[in-house]
């Protein structure tokens, strides 16, 4: 996806259009929508093509664990919640999972390499790595999470986090890297907590995919090779609801990505450097972003694309290598209290009806 804007149609408009001190809106010409409509046609078909994969291998899952499942919550318990280590009273992780009750603790330390899948069928459980337990194996290998009140914390893993099926996860003090998609809630899970979290160096930092009513808080979430952050939903359950505040996620190919997705808040997030885009919104409705510095992406900054009555508050966009802030087809934003300066193409483009600026410092608009 090398192409974002030709340059003839850089020269074209910048040419034609001039830069607009007023901040009149200035529709794009034809040649800015045909590259716009082509980029973006890319660009959705990417965030498609990977919520698809992980929704169709979420629902395989869910269907080998719920025979699994079902037994493990059938199961009366017969005796009281205990503390299990890992090595000393089973060898393997999985060994010990499996043989976990609700509300007991198993307690991991040490070194353990060839890890695969580890798969929590019980509720109520907690696997604490103390901070020093490594896990890691081939490039499958991860936690599935298909129950109900589990809490992963304390682990530096070369394998996923993924929250299947189960609500109210907790997934806090992990290092993950060199992974595909490091930390994952999806399928319709909900009301996680995902916080003081360091996912990098994978495909993806934050995985959110038809799934609501979760935190993100103070998570690391840099140098991944695809998506820093993602929310998205492929329209059979909601991505909505969600509150990420606090998180750094630098040097993402696409920093923060948001798709088909309502009523979600972000605030005080640093996303720089990103190798393609800062902020791209798709199809979303009703999401606020406060206080998000967006600075130093190849391209695009902060861009809105087919999304309508969404807030940018105290927001700042510099130096990005295309345009700082982008209303596309977007209608009844509100951009208030933000900066946007010192962008190669341009600082703002105003594509829309009915957006609202409000005591902002823009260097040009429209132009």
């Amino acid at each position: 996806m090398k192409r974002h804007f030709s340059m003839f149609f850089l020269v074209a408009v910048v040419l034609f259009f001039g830069c607009d001190p007023q901040h009149t809106p200035t529709p794009p010409d034809l040649h800015e929508r045909a590259a716009l409509a082509d980029d973006v046609a890319q660009m959705r078909a990417e965030i498609a093509a990977a919520t698809a994969e992980m929704l169709a291998e979420g629902e395989r899952l869910k269907k080998m664990a719920a025979p699994l499942l079902a037994s493990k919550r059938g199961t009366p318990r017969a005796r009281s919640a205990a503390v299990i280590t890992v090595p000393g009273d089973f060898a393997t992780i999985q060994d010990a999972v499996a043989a976990a009750a609700p509300g007991d603790v198993i307690l991991v330390s040490g070194t353990h390499t060839g890890q695969g899948v580890i798969n929590i069928f019980t509720d109520d459980l907690t696997l604490d790595g103390g901070g020093e337990a490594f896990a890691g194996g081939p490039g499958g290998a991860r936690f599935q999470i298909f129950s109900d009140d589990v809490r992963i914390t304390g682990f530096t893993l070369n394998m996923r986090i993924w929250v299947v099926g189960g609500d109210r996860a907790e997934v806090t003090h992990n290092d993950v890297s060199n992974t595909g998609s490091g930390i994952a809630v999806f399928g319709g899970s909900e009301g996680a907590l995902v916080a003081h979290n360091s996912s990098h160096d994978n495909v993806d930092g934050l995985f959110l995919t038809d799934t609501r009513d979760n935190l993100a808080e103070k998570n690391n979430l840099n140098d991944n090779t695809r998506f820093g952050i993602v929310v998205t939903s492929d329209g059979t359950v909601p991505a909505d609801d969600n509150v990420l505040t606090r998180n750094n996620v630098n040097g993402n190919r696409f920093g923060l990505t948001l798709n088909n997705a309502a009523g979600n808040v972000f605030t005080d997030c640093n996303v720089n450097g990103s190798t393609a885009h800062g902020v791209r919104v798709f199809d979303s409705t009703g999401n606020t972003f406060t206080r998000c510095i967006v600075n130093g992406s190849a391209f695009f900054g902060i861009a809105f694309v087919d999304s309508d009555g969404n807030m940018v508050q105290a927001g700042k966009a510099n130096g990005n290598g295309e345009v700082g802030i982008a209303l596309f087809d977007s209608d009844d934003n509100t951009v208030s209290d933000s900066q946007a300066r010192g962008n190669k193409t341009c600082d703002v483009v105003d594509d829309g009806s009915g957006n609202v600026f409000t005591n902002n410092k823009f260097g040009s608009v429209n132009c």
